[in-house]
């Protein structure tokens, strides 16, 4: 028996299984000179799985010094013995116990626990052995399980989140925009329960539509010269719905302009109202106008960083 601090201690006999004691004694034979000298007896072989009628157990021994002279021989290197059930053969099987009560976790009152059960394997006689004994395939399952106290939890819910206006828009079909608020807390069956409305919508303010308009670009004005390098120039207005000139940063509202300064937003918008142009002199490399600026290759709408624009003369 092993004891609380890892050692084996002796225990009465009674503790243990009488069939299993192991034999303290048993018969010998030392070979005379020119006798035959045999092995040990091996093991006995194991009786069949749940003892079948006339199932038998054997044993075997080597010869070890064959025996002087014609007429002297060796004994028996074989033994049988039938199956005895009950003394050398048995019928296991799995014997399942009733569940515990549930037991919560954190030796707390309530909430989640685990509850368990036996799962013994037993031989015929109801003796208690190793699991290995018993088919694996047929083992019950689960030994233990989960289970739950009922605890009077009130349900809670976060606050409400800002309203989303991402899908508003201008115009005469501004949309919806919506807020919600998450469960933090799931209730018991003997808690508040929680509310139904986890979602609510309402219409987006009605905001006029306002576009940028942009006017053609002059000729090219030198800085002296007949040719070289220089500059055009052109008109770009905020303009509302029924085509007056508003402040631009009407049409700037309609964008997530995301902090940008306005160098970067009047380039990636467009609405540079300078620009450099160049007029070619005799003999000079003549090349067409700048096209316009590529879209921009990233997902603005989420705040994406690194993205690219092109243009391609």
């Amino acid at each position: 028996m092993e004891a609380s601090t890892g050692l084996q201690e002796a225990v009465s006999d009674s503790e243990c299984d009488v069939s299993l004691r192991p034999f303290t004694q048993q018969d010998c034979h030392v070979s005379c000179p020119g006798e035959c000298v045999l092995s040990t007896w091996s093991p006995w072989s194991s009786c069949p799985q749940g003892c079948p009628a006339h199932s038998r157990q054997t044993r075997s021994r080597q010869v070890v010094r064959k025996p002087v002279g014609n007429l002297a021989t060796c004994p028996p290197l074989r033994q049988e013995e039938p199956c005895v059930e009950g003394a050398s053969c048995w019928h296991y099987s799995w014997q399942v116990g009733n569940w515990t009560s549930c037991v919560p976790l954190g030796h707390s009152s309530c909430g989640e626990g685990v509850r368990n059960r036996p799962i013994t394997c037993v031989r015929s006689g109801g003796v208690a052995v190793p699991e290995w004994m018993c088919p694996r395939e047929s083992r019950p399952s689960p030994k233990e399980t989960w289970c739950y106290v009922d605890c009077p939890i009130d349900c809670e819910v976060t606050t409400w989140t800002t309203w989303d206006d991402s899908k508003c828009s201008c115009g005469e079909n501004p949309g919806e925009m919506t807020r919600r608020r998450f469960l933090s807390v799931n209730p018991s069956e003997s808690g508040r329960p929680c509310p139904s409305q986890l979602q609510q919508s309402r219409p987006c303010p009605a905001i006029p539509c306002y576009t940028w308009e942009r006017g053609p670009w002059s000729q090219c004005q030198l800085q002296g010269g007949s040719c070289g390098h220089g500059y055009v120039e052109r008109k770009v207005s905020c303009v509302g719905p029924w085509g007056q000139t508003v402040d631009p940063h009407l049409c700037l509202a309609l964008v997530h302009v995301g902090g940008h300064t306005w160098p970067y937003l009047a380039r990636a918008l467009d609405l540079n109202t300078r620009d450099g142009c160049y007029v070619p002199c005799e003999g000079d490399c003549e090349l067409t106008e700048w096209a316009s600026w590529s879209h921009c290759h990233r997902d603005c709408s989420r705040g994406h960083q690194g993205g690219t624009q092109a243009r391609s003369r």
